[in-house]
Protein backbone atom coordinates (compact mmCIF):
# COMPACT_ATOMS: atom_id res chain seq x y z
CA UNK A 1 0.00 0.00 0.00
CA UNK A 2 1.66 3.38 -1.17
CA UNK A 3 1.06 6.22 1.42
CA UNK A 4 -0.01 9.88 1.29
CA UNK A 5 1.21 11.44 4.64
CA UNK A 6 -1.30 14.12 4.54
CA UNK A 7 -4.02 11.05 3.78
CA UNK A 8 -3.10 8.95 6.40
CA UNK A 9 -1.03 8.49 9.41
CA UNK A 10 0.85 4.92 10.08
CA UNK A 11 3.81 6.23 12.70
CA UNK A 12 5.40 3.15 13.35
CA UNK A 13 4.41 1.14 10.42
CA UNK A 14 5.51 2.74 7.35
CA UNK A 15 9.33 1.62 5.73
CA UNK A 16 10.93 3.89 3.02
CA UNK A 17 11.37 2.34 -0.10
CA UNK A 18 12.43 3.41 -3.45
CA UNK A 19 11.38 6.88 -2.67
CA UNK A 20 7.98 5.96 -1.13
CA UNK A 21 6.61 5.47 2.20
CA UNK A 22 5.24 1.84 2.22
CA UNK A 23 2.96 0.24 5.30
CA UNK A 24 3.77 -3.44 5.90
CA UNK A 25 0.76 -5.56 5.50
CA UNK A 26 1.27 -7.27 8.10
CA UNK A 27 2.41 -4.51 10.64
CA UNK A 28 -1.05 -2.90 9.69
CA UNK A 29 -2.88 -6.14 10.15
CA UNK A 30 -1.55 -6.56 13.63
CA UNK A 31 -1.82 -3.14 14.73
CA UNK A 32 -5.54 -2.88 13.24
CA UNK A 33 -6.07 -6.37 15.39
CA UNK A 34 -4.99 -4.87 18.60
CA UNK A 35 -6.90 -1.47 18.33
CA UNK A 36 -10.42 -3.57 17.13
CA UNK A 37 -9.94 -5.85 20.53
CA UNK A 38 -9.60 -2.23 22.81
CA UNK A 39 -12.33 -0.78 21.00
CA UNK A 40 -14.32 -4.04 21.84
CA UNK A 41 -13.11 -4.10 25.24
CA UNK A 42 -14.50 -0.05 25.56
CA UNK A 43 -17.73 -0.21 23.91
CA UNK A 44 -18.62 -3.39 25.85
CA UNK A 45 -19.25 -1.37 28.50
CA UNK A 46 -21.10 1.64 26.95
CA UNK A 47 -23.20 0.02 24.22
CA UNK A 48 -26.58 -1.62 25.33
CA UNK A 49 -28.13 -4.62 23.86
CA UNK A 50 -30.90 -3.30 21.75
CA UNK A 51 -29.21 0.03 21.25
CA UNK A 52 -29.98 2.13 18.29
CA UNK A 53 -27.24 3.51 16.64
CA UNK A 54 -26.79 6.49 14.78
CA UNK A 55 -24.32 7.50 11.55
CA UNK A 56 -22.69 9.21 14.12
CA UNK A 57 -22.27 6.77 16.24
CA UNK A 58 -20.33 4.45 14.01
CA UNK A 59 -18.19 6.82 12.87
CA UNK A 60 -17.37 7.80 16.40
CA UNK A 61 -16.62 3.64 17.02
CA UNK A 62 -14.54 3.75 13.80
CA UNK A 63 -12.83 6.73 15.12
CA UNK A 64 -11.95 4.37 18.27
CA UNK A 65 -10.61 1.80 16.75
CA UNK A 66 -8.71 2.88 13.60
CA UNK A 67 -8.30 6.74 15.13
CA UNK A 68 -4.64 6.06 16.43
CA UNK A 69 -3.41 3.98 13.07
CA UNK A 70 -5.49 6.60 10.95
CA UNK A 71 -5.54 10.30 10.13
CA UNK A 72 -8.88 9.70 8.36
CA UNK A 73 -10.78 6.87 10.66
CA UNK A 74 -14.39 8.06 11.40
CA UNK A 75 -14.96 10.78 8.66
CA UNK A 76 -16.76 9.86 5.35
CA UNK A 77 -15.34 8.60 2.56
CA UNK A 78 -14.31 11.17 0.01
CA UNK A 79 -13.25 8.42 -2.63
CA UNK A 80 -14.36 4.92 -4.01
CA UNK A 81 -11.77 2.30 -2.38
CA UNK A 82 -11.21 -1.33 -3.03
CA UNK A 83 -9.20 -4.07 -1.73
CA UNK A 84 -7.77 -7.25 -3.33
CA UNK A 85 -11.05 -6.84 -5.58
CA UNK A 86 -13.38 -6.38 -3.44
CA UNK A 87 -15.35 -2.89 -4.11
CA UNK A 88 -16.70 -0.93 -1.23
CA UNK A 89 -19.46 0.70 -0.64
CA UNK A 90 -19.71 3.60 -3.14
CA UNK A 91 -19.52 7.63 -1.76
CA UNK A 92 -22.53 9.10 -1.88
CA UNK A 93 -22.83 12.28 -4.28
CA UNK A 94 -22.35 15.45 -2.71
CA UNK A 95 -25.34 17.04 -1.54
CA UNK A 96 -24.88 20.65 -2.84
Amino acid sequence: MILNNSVISVVGFVERKGGKNRATGEKLETAETAELWQAEDQLLGEVEQDQLFSTQDIRDMHHLWLGDIYTWAGDYRQVNISKDGFNFAMVRPSQH
